[in-house]
């Protein structure tokens, strides 16, 4: 998902520099601000018995752990520059009434979050159906 940068600025968003291998957050924070990347790489990423599971890696212009944003839960993963990155900042209330002004942002975000969660079912369906055979 990518919020048009203007529109985060003028809501009070700000940017922030990060070197490769500085955490924008951890596994286990609760989030207090929408993360969209600016420029630059950042991997999600956990650790299993000591064997680091990489969950995705995003680019230029991708939110950054939105639906724990969201929801206000914990995050699950850690969000780590893998390259000199800029990534704009947001808080959640200057977020909330950014969605406010702008109600098509919050629809998009819905849509998004519905689709990522209709695309857990199917998958969840699909482990589920080839284990019982």
């Amino acid at each position: 998902m990518s919020i048009q940068e203007d529109i985060l600025y003028s809501a009070g968003a700000l940017a922030e520099h990060y070197s490769a291998g500085d955490y924008i957050f951890r596994k286990g924070d609760i989030p207090q601000y929408y993360y969209q990347i600016l420029t630059g790489n950042v991997k999600l990423n956990s650790y299993k018995q000591d064997k680091e599971v990489v969950q995705e890696i995003l680019f230029a212009h991708s939110s950054v752990g939105e639906s724990m944003f969201i929801l206000r839960k914990p995050y699950l993963m850690n969000a780590v520059a893998l390259s000199n990155c800029t990534v704009i900042k947001i808080s959640t209330e200057h977020f909330l009434a950014l969605l406010h002004l702008h109600p098509n942002i919050f629809l998009d975000i819905y849509s998004i979050l519905a689709d990522a969660s209709f695309e857990n079912a199917i998958m969840m369906d699909s482990l589920t159906n080839r284990s019982t055979k």
